[in-house]
């Protein structure tokens, strides 16, 4: 089984970036990118055909109305243009009893069909030919399908714009339009797949799921990965007040999904009724979390520390000082193997704060001076784990007792940190 290399190559696609012809001293103007696609097991993967949208000729083909409720049709012969065939070889009689001589080939359906589309209003009888009526709001896709040329997409000015709409001023050069990233995520993801992006940059990736969530109704979500590479402090970025490349990321993603919602709510009626068929507009989900790589947040004995108060806060305390309980959650999410995109909800018992993932699946408490009369009120939730700090209990006999009374109601799985 093959996971990586050259065998995994799918395609290569060109991106028509730039349609300015801007001059390149000494060069040819640049206005192409090329997109490489790989797959991580090229046997098992599948593909989503995407359409380029029409072009603009064959949307004015759709011209006519018969203003019957069924909006505008463009007409397509009957005539068949391959070979004829015994079944699509005859002369039809229409309902008001006029006989159409078979064409040289034949028609294109055989009789009961072309009889059923007429009793329905969908053919279009002249003195020439006969023509069936094809309506664009029955259209099952946008167009063609999309080959490796991709020059229907938004130009990267595109992708500026859209940044720039969300900000004041230019925040981040040369940002991908959202219909680029989007194209690549129709063709090799589903609508509940996790899309992830090692190079984040200004988060235009996530910009682009949270688009398409709310256009199809999907729940893809996003891994957006970018190390916090400085800004330079000449840049208006830096000037804004954004001191990391990652800090413009995260802030893109909120007003992108903002503006998503409001641009729901603002859509025509009929917009926003499909949204509501598809429980878009309710569930959509812009919502994110940030985690930053850095060092473990519990104290460990250090063998090597020569200062004595540094030793002695080391051995009393579980965590760092400036390190929150949520910090310490995330921590024991990461080293128990659980999704971190779990919701999280926050509960009072006898007045500590309980975290609760997955209704109560895991409890996690990290308050100190723990009675059992609060281990009590705990274990009746009936989680499958609980955690605890080693010394979050009142006493000794609370925390020899702690065990049993989890066990008595059903909780087996119990650990302190």
């Amino acid at each position: 089984m093959t996971y990586s290399g050259g065998g995994n190559f799918v395609n290569q696609f060109i991106w028509k970036k730039n349609s300015s012809g801007k001059t390149v001293s000494k060069q040819f103007p640049v206005n192409i990118e090329y997109l490489l696609m790989f797959a991580k097991q090229l046997d098992k993967m599948t593909f989503n055909v995407v359409f380029k949208p029409l072009s603009e000729a064959t949307i004015r083909m759709y011209s006519k109305d018969d203003n019957d409720g069924r909006g505008k049709y463009r007409l397509y012969p009957m005539q068949k243009t391959g070979s004829p065939g015994p079944e699509t070889t005859y002369d039809y009689i229409d309902n008001s009893g006029k006989i159409w001589q078979c064409p040289e080939k034949g028609w294109r359906m055989i009789k009961t069909k072309m009889k059923t589309l007429e009793n329905d209003g969908r053919l279009c009888l002249s003195n020439e030919t006969i023509s069936e009526k094809a309506y664009w709001n029955e259209r099952d896709d946008e167009g063609k399908v999309a080959d490796t040329l991709w020059d229907d997409l938004d130009e990267g000015n595109i992708g500026t714009g859209e940044i720039n709409k969300l900000f004041t001023g230019v925040i981040f050069d040369y940002p991908k339009p959202t219909g680029l990233l989007s194209r690549g995520i129709k063709i090799g993801t589903n609508r509940d797949d996790i899309i992830l992006d090692f190079f984040s940059g200004s988060a235009t990736t996530a910009h682009a799921v949270m688009k398409l969530n709310a256009e199809d109704g999907g729940n893809r979500k996003y891994i957006m990965v970018q190390i916090p590479e400085k800004c330079d402090e000449k840049s208006e970025a830096f000037k804004a007040g954004y001191k990391t490349i990652a800090e413009i990321g995260k802030e893109r993603i909120r007003r992108a999904g903002e503006k998503i919602k409001a641009e729901m709510t603002e859509n025509d009626s009929q917009q926003l009724s499909l949204l509501e068929d598809k429980a878009v507009k309710a569930n959509l989900d812009i919502g994110f979390k940030v985690f930053k790589l850095d060092e473990t947040n519990f104290t460990q004995w250090d063998e090597e520390t020569t200062d004595p108060a540094a030793a002695l806060l080391r051995s009393v305390q579980s965590i760092k000082p400036n390190r929150t309980s949520e910090d310490a959650l995330y921590e024991i999410l990461l080293k128990y193997g659980i999704d971190l995109t779990l919701p999280v909800t926050e509960i009072e018992i006898d007045s500590k704060k309980v975290f609760s993932l997955a209704a109560n699946y895991l409890l996690v408490c990290l308050e100190k001076n723990l009675s059992l009369s609060t281990i009590e009120e705990i274990a009746k939730l009936k989680p499958q784990r609980v955690v605890f700090y080693d010394d979050a209990f009142k006493d000794d006999v609370v925390k020899l007792n702690a065990e049993q009374t989890l066990r008595k109601f059903g909780v087996e799985d119990v650990r302190v940190i």
